[in-house]
């Protein structure tokens, strides 16, 4: 009767179909987009859109940007938030503990390397404070992608003071996200934004560029800085290492408790239901 596909491709079906958008940056900012997402993936995505019965965007900011891209389209999709992981939100200790190795008080990244989280403005922060006599340690949890060569200098330069972990299983995130003094995300193209969410549901500050889908995310229990200005992240890091910018961990939590998963079948399910004569 319907099909749902997770990717926003159609899967080969003659009922109802629908799909899903995470996030349309290989279109908006094809320079941090390589290879087969670069050359086919805007073509064969507006393809697919055009034909389904029904789009499902994570967020509200990925559907602003799909009827800006593809208007003929926006009359047929809905924003359906992404939920938390109960394990960020339970208040037991993890099961599973950290990585070995961490230093006592560390800022925490998590996800791919690659061009679109703009790590190398956060490395440039970390040696720009380290020079004035402040040395944040940064813990990186993701996989190396591409485009590493400025992001490399920069860890070189830093040495030390950033431990790569690599790809980190999900049973040692939550307890990877507690022990971090503070999450920092710069990216400059986001679709939702598991790892805000997943830090605000453990208790733990985030800093975050000010776009529009981390700020749906984020709410008013983030901290925000412009990716475009490397002297504005490296203030509010100083401020925010220094405790020097209240947080209210219980805020946070009951903030992401908002985003269940629950919820987001639910609405899933009645968005299938409109579809369904």
């Amino acid at each position: 009767d319907l099909s749902h596909s997770p990717t926003p491709l159609l899967l080969p079906c003659r009922g109802r179909t629908v799909v899903t958008v995470h996030d349309l940056f290989f279109m908006a900012r094809p320079e941090l987009a390589r290879g087969e997402m670069r050359r086919q993936y805007p073509r064969l995505l507006a393809a697919s859109l055009r034909r389904a019965d029904g789009v499902i965007c994570v967020s509200h900011a990925t559907r602003d940007a799909l009827a800006e891209r593809l208007p003929e389209v926006a009359g047929r999709a809905v924003a359906i938030h992404s939920g938390v992981g109960e394990e960020f939100l339970d208040p037991a200790p993890p099961e599973a503990p950290p990585p070995a190795g961490l230093p006592p008080r560390y800022l925490l990244f998590v996800g791919t390397i690659e061009p679109r989280k703009n790590l190398p403005l956060l490395l440039q922060a970390l040696l720009d404070l380290r020079r004035s006599g402040l040395a944040i340690p940064l813990v990186v949890a993701g996989g190396r992608g591409w485009g590493l060569g400025e992001y490399l200098r920069l860890r070189n330069e830093l040495g030390g003071q950033v431990l790569e972990l690599g790809y980190v299983p999900a049973a040692l995130l939550p307890g990877l996200y507690r022990g971090a003094a503070a999450l920092a995300l710069p990216s400059l193209d986001e679709g939702f934004g598991f790892p805000v969410l997943e830090a605000l549901a453990s208790g733990v500050p985030v800093l975050c560029s000010a776009i529009p889908a981390l700020r749906e995310v984020g709410g008013d229990r983030a901290f925000y800085f412009d990716p475009r200005r490397g002297s504005e992240l490296r203030e509010r890091l100083a401020a925010l290492w220094r405790r020097e910018m209240p947080f209210d961990a219980a805020a946070a939590r009951a903030h992401a408790a908002r985003f269940t998963w629950e919820a987001t079948a639910a609405a899933t399910i009645a968005f299938y239901r409109r579809l369904l004569p």
